[in-house]
C-alpha cells in the first residue's frame, strides 16, 4: 500500500456507520462525522427535542408549523411543545491510540524504514486533520505511555523519533494501556471517534501474565475494543506480513507499511574522531603547533574539517577582509588601523578561518599580488589569518610553497614586492596537514607531532567502529541525531576551553619534565575536558599524541598506580571481580595500603559485622533486635578490605560455632561490605574456593555444628593477583583481568616519570555509588553491545552483562549517567581475556583433533 492508501484507510475506519444522533463535548476536527445538535455543523433536518427546556437551536419554520396544527380562531400560539430542534452533520476530532512495538526485533532497518515513513504520514494526516494523539511503547517487560492525548501532534512525533528499540515485545500490555487511555478520555467526551493504531512487524512474545498465552489475551482485548466502539488498526512493518495474522485475531483493519531503507550512508566517525580530537586543540590554543595526520581516509579527513567549521568557534575581530584583532592594533591592516586611531572601529563576532589547500598551491595563491600599488589580490594568507591553514598531502607540497609558509610563519607577516612596490601584513595561524610520506624539512619544526591511522590501537578501532555500525544499522536517524549531539556538547566544550586555556595551571612538579611546547599541548587537553589544572591523565594523551620520548625510565614502577585506580570498580560495583596477573606482590601490597589510607567510609551499626543501619534485613541478630528496639547507632568507618593468601582454610574464612549462638572471628565476619583480596588465587584449594563461591551465590555465609546452625547475610567485592588460572568456581565472578604484561608500555612510562596522582579517591568512589543505580545505557548501545559479542566471540549472555556493567561502574565514575562508547569500549576490552581464553581452547581443540587424524 501506499502512504495515500494509509490516509483513507484512517478515514474509512473513522466513520460511523450508525445514524443515531450524540449529544455532549466534542472538539472540531476535520476527519470524523456526526449527526448532533447545536450550533454547529451543517443543517440536515429537525426533530422534537426530548427536552423542549433545554433546546438551544431552534427550527423557526418547522416549530410554527407545528403550532399551526393547534391554532384557533387564527390565533398561532407557540408552545414549548412545539418546539422543534435542527439537527446537524458536523466533522469532530478523532481520537488515534498509537501503539508502538519498540522490541528488539524491530531493530532491522528495513522495519524501522517502514515505521518511520508509515508513522511520519500518520502524523502529518493528524495534525492537518485536527486529531488528538497518544503514544504508547512496548519493550521487555512494560508498556509505556510517553504521551496522553494531545493536539501537541510535533511533539509527539519528536518523542517517537526518539524511541529506542530493545527488549521483548509485551504487545498485549501495550493495547491494554491503550484501552484504559481511550476509556478516560471517552467518559468525558462520549461522542468523539477513539482508533487504536498498533505499530508492531507481528511478533508478540511476551504476556502480561507469566505462563499465559499473549495471543488469547490479544484477542480478548480486540473483542474488549469492539465493545467500546474503539476502532482498531494494524500497521504492519514486517516485510513477511506478520502481523497480518494479529490484526485477524483481533479483527482489525489491516495497512502493511512498507518503506525505502535509509538513504543516509554509514560513515564511520572512529577515524574522524581522531583527527577531530586533534584539531580541536589547536582550535582552543592558537599557540600550539600543528599535527600531520598519516595514512586516513580522506573522506575522514573532509568530515572532520567539516565538524569543526560548523562547531560555531568564533573569534573577535573588525570586520575586515583580515579578520584584524580588535585588541591588537600593532598587528591590524592598513584600514583598520586608521579607523582605530578614529575611534571609529567596529567589533563582530565571525566564524573562526578555516582554509584547506592541496600540495599544487602555488606561492603567489598564498601571498597574494599587488594591484594599485597598495592592495593585494585575493589570498590565502590574507583569509587564514588567526585560523588554521590544513594543507593536504604536505608531503607533496612543492619546496618553494613550502618555503613561503615557513617564511610566514616565522616572521609573522606576509611580504609583496612588485615593480619596486612593497605590502606587508601580519598573519599568525595554526597549521595542520595530511601526508602518507615525510613533510618537508623546512616545516617540520610547525609539527608538534604525527597521528598515524596505522598505529593506533587495531582492536580498539575494530569495536569502535563495530559499535558505531550497529548502532547505526539499527536506527539511521537516531544514530545521526546522538553523534550530532555529541558533537554540539563537543563544540561547547572547545569554545569555552578557548576563554579559560590561558588560566590553566600546571603543578610545578609536572611542570619541571615538560618543554614548552609540551605544556600548551597538555593545557589544551585540560582545558576541553573543563579542568584549570592538569592532571597525570592530560600529560600521558599529551605526550602520546605528541610521541614524546621517555628514555630511562622503568616502566614497572607504575604498577601500584594501575592496581590502585583499578581498584575503584569493585569497590563501587561489588558485581565486578578484578584479577591482577603478573604483577610484583610488592605494587599489590603498596596498592592495597594506599586504598586503606584513602579515607573510603561505610556507614554501619558500628558490630562487627559492618551491618548496613539501612537494611534490616541483613542485619546481625544483635543489630536487629536494637533496630526492633528503636536503638540502633549509626557511625562512619573505614570500608573494610582483608587480604589473605593462598592457604586460607575453609574455617578461617567461616568461622566456627561456639557457645551455641556465636562465631568465632572470621574472614566473611570481618569482610562484610567491604573488600576481599586474594593473594595467588590460582594457587587457592578447592575446598576453599568452593566455600567463597557458595558465599558470593547466596550471600549468606552458614556454619553448622553439632546441630547448631548460624547463618549471617555477607556481601562483598572480590579482587586477587594471579599468575595462572582461576579456579573454575571462582572465574564467573572475576569479570576483567588486568595483566601487568599487557599494559600499555608507553602509558607505564610517563606514570612513572611522574609523580603519583593526586585525586580524592573517596569522594570519587562515594559518589559513583550514588550514581550507579541511575546509570544505565541506551537500548541502542544494548543492541551493539549484543552484536559486537557475537561478531568477537563472546561466550554467552552473560559477557553483554558484564560489559554493561563494566561500563555502567566507569560511567558512574566519571559521573555520567549514561555510558559512552568509551565506556563500553573499556568494558569489552575487560572481557578481551575471556576471548583469548576461548580462541585458545578452541586452538587446542583443534590440534588434538590433527593428532587423532595424524594417529589414524
Amino acid at each position: 500500500m501506499t502512504d495515500k492508501e494509509l490516509v483513507k484507510l484512517l478515514d474509512s475506519v473513522a466513520k460511523r456507520r450508525g445514524r443515531r444522533i450524540v449529544t455532549g463535548k466534542a472538539r472540531g476536527g476535520k476527519r470524523s462525522e456526526i449527526i448532533t445538535v447545536g450550533k454547529q455543523g451543517k443543517y440536515l433536518k429537525y426533530r422534537i427535542p426530548p427536552d423542549p427546556d433545554k433546546v438551544e437551536d431552534i427550527a423557526l419554520l418547522p416549530t410554527i408549523r407545528a403550532a399551526i396544527m393547534h391554532a384557533k380562531n387564527g390565533k398561532v400560539e407557540v408552545r414549548k411543545r412545539d418546539f422543534r430542534e435542527k439537527v446537524r452533520r458536523r466533522k469532530i476530532s478523532t481520537l488515534l491510540c498509537i501503539v508502538m512495538d519498540s522490541s528488539s526485533s524491530m531493530a532491522e532497518s528495513e522495519k524501522i524504514a517502514a515505521l518511520r515513513s508509515a508513522l511520519d504520514t500518520l502524523f502529518l494526516d493528524a495534525y492537518q486533520k485536527r486529531d488528538r494523539v497518544a503514544l504508547i511503547t512496548v519493550h521487555g517487560h512494560e508498556a509505556e505511555v510517553l504521551s496522553k492525548f494531545t493536539s501537541g501532534v510535533d511533539v509527539v512525533k519528536k518523542m517517537a523519533d526518539r524511541v529506542k528499540f530493545g527488549g521483548t515485545t509485551p504487545l498485549s500490555m501495550g493495547i491494554s494501556q491503550g484501552i484504559e487511555i481511550i476509556k478516560s478520555k471517552i467518559s468525558t467526551e462520549p461522542s468523539t471517534v477513539p482508533i487504536m493504531i498498533i505499530v508492531t512487524d507481528g511478533m508478540p512474545n511476551t504476556p502480561s501474565v507469566t505462563g499465559g498465552d499473549v495471543f488469547e489475551e490479544i484477542r480478548n482485548l480486540g473483542e474488549k475494543a469492539k465493545d467500546m466502539g474503539i476502532r482498531t488498526v494494524v500497521i504492519d512493518v514486517d516485510p513477511e506480513m506478520r502481523g497480518q495474522s494479529l490484526a485477524e485475531i483481533m479483527e482489525a483493519s489491516y495497512y502493511h507499511a512498507t518503506g525505502t531503507v535509509s538513504e543516509m550512508e554509514f560513515r564511520n566517525p572512529a577515524y574522524t574522531e581522531e583527527i577531530e580530537k586533534a584539531l580541536y586543540l589547536q582550535m582552543v590554543n592558537p599557540e600550539l603547533k600543528g599535527f600531520v595526520f598519516r595514512n586516513f581516509p580522506e573522506e575522514a579527513i573532509d568530515e572532520a574539517l567539516e565538524r569543526i567549521r560548523n562547531a560555531g568557534i568564533e573569534i573577535e575581530s573588525t570586520g575586515c577582509m583580515y579578520h584584524c584583532d580588535p585588541d591588537r592594533p600593532e598587528d591590524m591592516c592598513r584600514e583598520c588601523y586608521l579607523k582605530n586611531e578614529l575611534g571609529i572601529l567596529k567589533r563582530k563576532k565571525e566564524p573562526i578561518p578555516i582554509v584547506v589547500v592541496d600540495k599544487d598551491i602555488k606561492p603567489e595563491e598564498l601571498k597574494g599580488e599587488i594591484y594599485l600599488k597598495y592592495l593585494l589580490t585575493p589570498s590565502v594568507f590574507r583569509d587564514v589569518n588567526r585560523g588554521l591553514l590544513f594543507i593536504k598531502d604536505v608531503d607533496l607540497l612543492s619546496e618553494e610553497s613550502a618555503r613561503v609558509i615557513a617564511d610566514v610563519l616565522i616572521s609573522g607577516v606576509n611580504r609583496v614586492e612588485k615593480d619596486g612596490y612593497v605590502i606587508e601584513q601580519k598573519v599568525r595561524f595554526s597549521l595542520a596537514g595530511s601526508s602518507n610520506g615525510d613533510v618537508p624539512e623546512v616545516l617540520r619544526e610547525f609539527f608538534i607531532s604525527t597521528v598515524d591511522a596505522d598505529e593506533l590501537d587495531e582492536f580498539e578501532m575494530k569495536v569502535r567502529s563495530s559499535l558505531y555500525q550497529n548502532e547505526f544499522d539499527t536506527d539511521p536517524r537516531g544514530f545521526e541525531e546522538r553523534m550530532a549531539e555529541k558533537e554540539r556538547v563537543l563544540a561547547e566544550r572547545a569554545k569555552k576551553a578557548r576563554d579559560v586555556v590561558k588560566s590553566v595551571v600546571i603543578p610545578e612538579e609536572y611542570a619541571e619534565i615538560m618543554d614548552d611546547d609540551l605544556k600548551e599541548l597538555t593545557k589544551s587537553i585540560a582545558a576541553i575536558s573543563s579542568r584549570v589544572e592538569v592532571d597525570v591523565d592530560d600529560i600521558i594523551e599529551a605526550m602520546r599524541l605528541a610521541s614524546y620520548d621517555i628514555e630511562g625510565v622503568e616502566a614497572e614502577s607504575a604498577h601500584t598506580d594501575v592496581i590502585a585506580e583499578s581498584m575503584r570498580i569493585p569497590l563501587v560495583n561489588p558485581s565486578i571481580g578484578l584479577l591482577f596477573r603478573n604483577f610484583p606482590e610488592e605494587a599489590i601490597d603498596e596498592a592495597l595500603e594506599r586504598i586503606r589510607n584513602a579515607g573510603i567510609e561505610i556507614e554501619s551499626t558500628g558490630c562487627m559485622y559492618h551491618c548496613d543501619p539501612d537494611r534490616p534485613e541483613d542485619m546481625c541478630r544483635e543489630c536487629y533486635l536494637k533496630n526492633e528496639l528503636g536503638i540502633l547507632k549509626r557511625k562512619k568507618e573505614p570500608i573494610p578490605i582483608v587480604v589473605v593468601d593462598k592457604d586460607i582454610k575453609p574455617e578461617e574464612l567461616k568461622g566456627e560455632i561456639y557457645l551455641k549462638y556465636l562465631l568465632t572471628p572470621s574472614v566473611f565476619r570481618d569482610v562484610n561490605r567491604g573488600l576481599l583480596f586474594i593473594k595467588d588465587v590460582d594457587l587457592l584449594s578447592e575446598e576453599s574456593a568452593r566455600v567463597i563461591a557458595d558465599v558470593l551465590i547466596s550471600g549468606v555465609n552458614r556454619v553448622e555444628k553439632d546441630g547448631y546452625v548460624i547463618e549471617q547475610k555477607v556481601r562483598f567485592s572480590l579482587a586477587g593477583s594471579s599468575n595462572g588460572d582461576v579456579p573454575e568456581v571462582l572465574r564467573e565472578f572475576f569479570i576483567s583481568t588486568v595483566d601487568a604484561d599487557e599494559l600499555d608500555e608507553f602509558e607505564m612510562k610517563v606514570r612513572s616519570a611522574l609523580p603519583s596522582a593526586r585525586r580524592n579517591m573517596a569522594e570519587e568512589i562515594k559518589r559513583a555509588r550514588e550514581m550507579l543505580n541511575e546509570t544505565y545505557p541506551l537500548d541502542s548501545q544494548l543492541d551493539s553491545i549484543a552484536r559486537v559479542c557475537f561478531e568477537m566471540n563472546f561466550e554467552g549472555n552473560s559477557s553483554e552483562l558484564r560489559i554493561v556493567e563494566y561500563a555502567r561502574t566507569l560511567a558512574a565514575i566519571d559521573g555520567e549517567r549514561v555510558p559512552e562508547n568509551r565506556h563500553m569500549l573499556a568494558g569489552i576490552k575487560a572481557l578481551r581475556w575471556r576471548i583469548k581464553g576461548h580462541e585458545e581452547n578452541e586452538q587446542e581443540k583443534s590440534v588434538s583433533g590433527e593428532e587423532v587424524m595424524a594417529n589414524g
